[in-house]
């Protein structure tokens, strides 16, 4: 359990119902969550696994591939989330 004032955009994915992604660069100012702070990747998401209309977990992923936006992580956990519910 990740509190959400420290989740950074995982709490925007469970508001919106929606993927979210971020950059990796590891600042104070990422949106990253507070576990994954510190560490270097290229790009994160979250997608929330959605049952019944509520969010009910998240799949959270990174990438350490230089210049990778995080498009293609993203499609593989919205995958992973449809399949989940």
């Amino acid at each position: 359990d990740v509190p959400l004032d420290q989740a950074g955009f995982l709490a925007e994915a469970v508001r919106s119902r929606g993927v979210q992604s971020a950059a990796g660069d590891g600042s104070a100012a990422s949106p990253r969550p507070a576990f994954a702070a510190g560490i270097p990747c290229a790009a994160s998401v979250a997608a929330p696994v959605v049952m019944h209309g509520k969010a009910v977990a998240i799949v959270y992923a990174e990438t350490t591939e230089p210049g990778s936006d995080g498009r293609a992580l993203a499609l593989l956990a919205e995958m992973l989330c449809r399949h989940a519910a």
